[in-house]
C-alpha cells in the first residue's frame, strides 16, 4: 500500500500497526479475505485485504508494485476473491469507492441514503467546508510533489 500512495504522492492515510490490529481482530473473527499476487520466481506482486460479515464484503485495501501492473496482478486477485466470496453466500462487494478500472466487473451502483441533522446552524457547512478544504490541499500537495519530481 505504501507504494501505492507514493505513487499518488500521498501519505498512507493509517499505520502498519493499525492495519496489523484490523487484520489480527478480522482473523480472530474469521472475517477477512487476504489474498497475495506472487510471480513464479516467488516474487510479491500484489495484494489484497477484504472483510466480510454475512452477505457483503468490503474491499479494504488493494495494491501492487508499479513494476509489475503490466502483469495485471489486482484483475487475478479480485477474480479470485470474487469466487471465493461467492462460495462463502457472499453476495454483495463494496469495492470501496467508484473508479473507472473497476467497471469491468459489473457493479450495480448503490447509493446509501443519509440524514445528517445539526443542532446549531451552521455546523455542517463548516463540516463540509472543511472536508473540501482537508482534500483540496491533500490534492494540490500531491500535484505539487507530481511536478517537483519530474
Amino acid at each position: 500500500m505504501t507504494d501505492v500512495f507514493n505513487k499518488q504522492f500521498l501519505q498512507p492515510t493509517h499505520t502498519k500497526e493499525d492495519i496489523k490490529n484490523q487484520i489480527l481482530a478480522l482473523v480472530k473473527a474469521d472475517k477477512i479475505l487476504l489474498l497475495e499476487a506472487v510471480s513464479s520466481d516467488n516474487i510479491p506482486l500484489a495484494s489484497l485485504f477484504i472483510a466480510f460479515d454475512n452477505k457483503i464484503a468490503f474491499g479494504l485495501g488493494t495494491a501492487s508494485y508499479k513494476k509489475y501492473q503490466n502483469l495485471y496482478p489486482n484483475e487475478i486477485m479480485w477474480f479470485e476473491a470474487i469466487t471465493k466470496l461467492k462460495k462463502r453466500g457472499i453476495s454483495m462487494l463494496e469495492f470501496g469507492g467508484r473508479r473507472n478500472y473497476k467497471e469491468k466487473y459489473g457493479p450495480v451502483p448503490y447509493i446509501k441514503p443519509r440524514i445528517i441533522a445539526s443542532k446549531y446552524r451552521g455546523v455542517l457547512e463548516i463540516k463540509e467546508f472543511l472536508k473540501k478544504a482537508y482534500y483540496g490541499v491533500r490534492e494540490v500537495g500531491a500535484q505539487f510533489k507530481k511536478v517537483s519530481a519530474k
